[in-house]
C-alpha cells in the first residue's frame, strides 16, 4: 500500500513513514534517491526503486518485478484482462440501452 512522504521532511521524518507502515519498498525519483537511501538506512525497507534512472543503491521497476516471490502470478497487461458483461460497480443498477437512469 502506498504511503507518501514529503521529500522536504527531515531524514527521521522520512524514515517514520515506512517504519509505521512496515514498508519494504520505497519508490522515488533519481533526484531524491540519495536522500531516500540515507533516511531509510535504519528501516526495514529492502529496496529503493528509482523510476527514472538507476543511481547506486537503487533498483529499477523491472528489477523489482524480477524479484517477485515465486508462486505469485506476474502482473497482467491491461490488454490481457477480459471485461465482464456487467461493468457497473456492485450494487448499481444495470443500464439498458435506450433507457435513461
Amino acid at each position: 500500500m502506498p504511503f507518501p512522504a514529503c521529500i522536504s521532511f527531515a531524514p527521521r521524518q522520512i524514515a517514520q513513514v515506512p517504519e509505521r507502515a512496515d514498508s519494504r519498498v520505497a519508490v522515488g525519483e533519481e533526484q531524491f534517491a540519495r536522500r531516500l537511501l540515507g533516511a531509510l538506512d535504519s528501516t526495514a525497507a529492502r529496496h529503493v526503486v528509482c523510476v527514472d534512472g538507476k543511481p547506486n543503491g537503487t533498483i529499477t521497476l523491472v528489477e523489482l518485478q524480477a524479484e517477485v516471490t515465486p508462486g505469485l502470478p506476474a502482473p497482467r497487461s491491461p490488454r490481457s484482462v477480459r471485461r465482464t458483461r456487467n461493468t457497473e460497480p456492485p450494487g448499481m443498477p444495470r443500464r439498458t440501452a435506450g433507457v435513461r437512469a
